[in-house]
């Protein structure tokens, strides 16, 4: 896996920690068990998908928590801004406010740390501010709660301009023995239930395997990610849709020190990924993406500062 554990000393026997990253000292070798259901698989995702991103992004991050994130997508000839703060609002509750200067909008995210609210988190985000008193519509366009308790952890998503559906989703490790299982589906207010699916994860050794089913379970995903070498994962995913024969897959490399990675899919293209440090407090992401088909190539960078 990608991501590193705290410097905090563990036990040299392989531990899978609920919604942690825990190393084994001798190899490290880290362990993602899922918290929520869109956990399921993430070793895997973050070998494969995370920060593949063919666009040109500056983030900038101050001391008191303000982070300023401008994309160029050159492709699309498109601008985003994208300015994120965060501050302790009470004793126990932090609020990430979001302004989306395109979309006009803002998110915010409540998430409490106090003994009795431990694992509790609010999302609430508005539509375009500019067309609200047009259309007289609702402030508020989406709101989500998520709670992690134990070894479980739920969320629930509903529209608010139009609240017609709620989106749930649970996840547990009920099974025990690293295995982390997940249920998420789409109700609406009538009770009806418009999708679901389901979605497995076991923690092995130093292997992570995982199943889910989506779309009525029409579509199947199967992946694993392992540990091959003292600084190399690999991960392979494939997807297969029952009732249209499909088939697509991915398999990839990432060096854990130097940051290094490269993904081949069945569309026949090749992501390759660097992260370059700069100077102190500033580092680059570079993806380039190669089709080989067509002999063409995308590249993008983005740059993470902190000031």
């Amino acid at each position: 896996c990608p991501q590193r554990a705290s410097d905090a000393r563990v036990e040299k026997k392989h531990r899978c920690t609920l919604g942690t990253f825990t190393p084994r000292e001798d190899d490290d070798v880290v362990i993602i068990m899922a918290t929520y259901f869109s956990e399921i698989g993430k070793s895997i995702s973050n070998v494969l998908t995370k920060d593949l991103k063919l666009v040109d992004k500056i983030t900038v991050t101050t001391a008191d928590g303000a982070k300023s994130e401008t994309c160029v997508n050159t492709s699309a000839s498109s601008l985003t801004h994208k300015t994120t703060i965060t501050r302790d609002i009470i004793d126990g509750i932090k609020a990430d406010i979001v302004l989306d200067a395109n979309a006009r909008s803002v998110s915010t995210t409540l998430t409490a740390n106090d003994v009795i609210l431990n694992g509790l988190k609010v999302d609430l985000k508005t539509g375009n501010l500019t067309t609200i008193s047009e259309v007289k519509a609702n402030v508020l366009e989406k709101a989500s709660l998520q709670y992690k308790t134990g070894g479980m952890g739920m969320k629930c998503e509903m529209p608010l301009a139009s609240p017609n559906t709620v989106s749930v989703n649970v996840c547990s490790d009920i099974l025990g023995s690293g295995t982390s299982v997940g249920v998420d589906g789409t109700l609406t207010t009538s009770g009806q239930v418009q999708s679901y699916g389901v979605a497995l994860q076991k923690c092995q050794g130093d292997a992570t395997y995982a199943v889910a089913a989506d779309n009525g379970l029409d579509r199947l995903k199967f992946g694993m990610s392992t540990k091959l070498s003292s600084d190399m994962n690999g991960a392979i995913e494939c997807v297969v849709g029952r009732s249209s024969g499909s088939l697509a897959y991915a398999v990839g490399l990432q060096n854990s020190n130097t940051g290094a990675r490269a993904v081949y899919n069945s569309q026949g293209t090749v992501d390759l990924a660097k992260e370059v440090s700069i100077c102190d407090g500033a580092k680059a992401n570079v993806v380039v993406q190669a089709h080989l088909a067509s002999k063409t190539y995308k590249t993008g960078v983005a740059f993470d500062i902190k000031a």
